[in-house]
């Protein structure tokens, strides 16, 4: 199975969690608004948070990446994570991003708490990390 990371990240937190997935997955992170995605995998871990300056919403290169899906045809399918806030929606609207389109979205999805400002330092930590990997680990066995 070829597998892919594709991620925008503002702080370094999402970046974090892409490196880990793509360690596990034995791939490359590539982020989403500098490098060309590959779109030929069969399953690509899609990554980003909920920023203010993209008006509470996700940042518009993970748009333009779903939007490539579409217009490609992706057959395959993504596999969501996201760091910031407990309480954000980022991965619910990541979900709805990709479902829009018509790209298949895998159930299971990663989130963990991600630095910002003076709250929730040292995150994502060492057991994010860790959990990061299983994540991908599992989704990939499945």
């Amino acid at each position: 199975m070829k597998t892919d990371v594709v991620f925008y990240s503002a702080t370094g937190n999402t970046r974090k969690i892409a490196a880990a997935i793509a360690e596990a997955a034995r791939c490359e992170a590539r982020q989403a608004q500098q490098d060309p995605p590959a779109i030929d995998a069969d399953l690509i871990f899609v990554g980003g948070a909920v920023y203010a300056t993209s008006d509470h919403d996700i940042h518009p290169s993970i748009r333009s990446f779903a939007d490539r899906l579409k217009s490609a045809g992706y057959r395959g399918q993504v596999a969501l994570f996201a760091t910031g806030f407990e309480k954000s929606d980022a991965i619910g609207l990541l979900r709805r991003t990709f479902l829009e389109r018509g790209v298949r979205v895998v159930d299971e999805s990663f989130f963990c708490k991600g630095k910002f400002l003076l709250f929730m330092q040292g995150h994502p930590d060492k057991e994010d990390i860790a959990d990061a990997k299983a994540f991908a680990s599992k989704v990939i066995a499945s």
